[in-house]
């Protein structure tokens, strides 16, 4: 078919205008539908020959990814789409390689499959999701989401379901965020030291609950207790922890003591001497006000160093478990004195 447009002529009836004005049109719906682009050669508009600003062609066909199934408008230097384009495609895959050909352009709306919309990016080389799974967050304002890169608040609340959860960054103590991108508050899963790390100040500080390895010699575990009320934390009602105070209170303490588990095993010398120049005393600490009673840990420390323990900041702390053992050890020895001279006594009244 032709592509020439029937040119409505000079008439003096008015049925011969409307059958001139008629042709004319079904001519341009008819001709300008192909699958290729007008030939000018072949374009009558009266007397002229060509294309002319304004002209529409419907690029036919059904293949979108090659721009088929819209309209086009030619701009006096060529056919350029007119308004956006909307088309559904079978992949991705597809739609990428029709922008990179220019088949669709920036703006341009894809659906794929049944659910899932795109746009073509402004540089016309791919696709952006719109919604759903998408990554980008070009053309939200900072009022609109939440940074991890930048410090920032939101007075609002964060809300998952019990089977969402939330992905802090993990990687090695190597791969923590460089000095000049630190900020206190931050989080991450350290996977060198398997625990949870929180940024404070100028270091990293552990937010897991540690208990030390095996074979691990001076370690210092913190127990993670459940606050349950105002200043008491505990596990249950039988082990409860006052942070206040620093009292732990539990219906039984057991040290363990089993003699296979033990070498070096030697009893304590010179006993008796050694609990006499220990006393035992009423105080309170510094920091609270509620009375208390035991021993000096310097004190126990000249005569019984092992029941003492030493931080690494110089603070000592009694084993009360081996002054008991002094105890009983000073009794033996108190014992076995008195028995020698009962008997001592016994001997010279039987010998008179």
């Amino acid at each position: 078919m032709s592509n020439t447009f029937v040119t409505p002529r000079v008439v003096t009836t008015i049925a011969q205008s409307r059958i001139d004005y008629n042709n004319s049109i079904t001519s341009l719906l008819q001709n300008f539908a192909s699958a290729g682009e007008p030939d000018p050669a072949e374009i009558s508009l009266e007397g002229t020959t060509g294309l002319n600003t304004g002209m529409f062609w419907y690029k036919a066909g059904t293949t979108t990814s090659d721009g088929q199934g819209r309209f086009l408008v030619y701009d006096g230097s060529s056919f350029t789409r007119n308004g956006i384009g909307t088309y559904q495609m079978a992949s991705a895959a597809e739609a990428n390689n029709a922008a990179t050909a220019g088949t669709i352009e920036y703006g341009d709306i894809i659906l794929l499959g049944t659910d899932e919309l795109y746009i073509v990016n402004a540089a016309g080389t791919g696709i952006k999701q719109i919604g759903g799974t998408a990554t980008s967050l070009s053309g939200l304002v900072a009022t609109q989401f939440l940074r991890s890169d930048i410090e920032t608040t939101a007075e609002a609340n964060v809300y998952f379901n019990s089977n969402n959860f939330i992905k802090v960054p993990t990687g090695s103590t190597a791969q923590r965020p460089e000095p000049g991108k630190t900020i206190s508050g931050q989080i991450r899963f350290n996977e060198d030291l398997d625990q949870f790390e929180g940024r404070h100040l100028s270091s990293w500080t552990s937010l897991s609950p540690t208990i030390p390895a095996a074979n691990t010699d001076n370690m210092t575990a913190n127990i993670v207790f459940t606050t349950t009320g105002v200043g008491s934390r505990y596990i249950n009602e039988n082990l409860t922890f006052n942070p206040s105070t620093g009292a732990v209170s539990a219906t039984v303490f057991n040290s363990t003591s089993d003699e296979r588990l033990k070498e070096n095993i030697e009893p304590i010398s010179d006993a008796i001497n050694k609990i006499e120049t220990l006393q035992g005393y009423i105080f309170n600490f510094k920091n609270q006000k509620d009375k208390s009673a035991g021993l000096l840990a310097q004190q126990v420390q000249e005569v019984l160093p092992e029941a003492v323990y030493e931080d690494d900041k110089g603070k000592l702390s009694l084993n009360y478990s081996a002054v008991i053992a002094l105890i009983i050890q000073a009794f033996n020895e108190y014992k076995n004195i008195t028995d020698a001279k009962i008997a001592n006594l016994e001997s010279k009244l039987n010998g008179r």
